[in-house]
């Protein structure tokens, strides 16, 4: 029996996507070149970072494994990831456009601490 290649998924700055082109089954890269913009990469996060975490190998109660082995192999939620990168960029945008202790900080840290 050949066993499964392991899963892995990508969210978050593209750079990942420039070093590591080939090795993500599910990838969702944003733009990071702009240090001013705070919004785009950790929103991107914010939006597919559930489903992936709902697909990944060891979080799901026994109950829900066996329900996903009777779904079609075809069905979007039938990935299992056994990786999930998830790279959030705004505190070190803020950090070394803005200073650590602008205010721009704390709502940042509360938004990443919050999901």
């Amino acid at each position: 029996m050949k066993k499964k290649k392991p899963q892995l998924a990508f969210v978050g700055d593209d750079t990942w996507v420039d070093l590591f082109p080939t090795q993500f089954d599910d990838c969702h890269p944003f733009l990071s070149f702009s240090t001013r913009d705070l919004d785009t990469v950790d929103n991107g996060c914010l939006e597919h970072l559930p489903r992936l975490l709902d697909g990944l190998v060891g979080l799901k109660k026994e109950h829900d494994d066996e329900m996903r082995s009777h779904k079609s192999q075809t069905s979007e939620n039938s990935t299992s990831f056994e990786l999930i990168v998830a790279h959030f960029l705004a505190v070190d945008h803020v950090g070394h456009t803005y200073g650590p202790n602008n205010p721009h900080m704390e709502g940042k840290l509360h938004q990443w601490t919050s999901c």
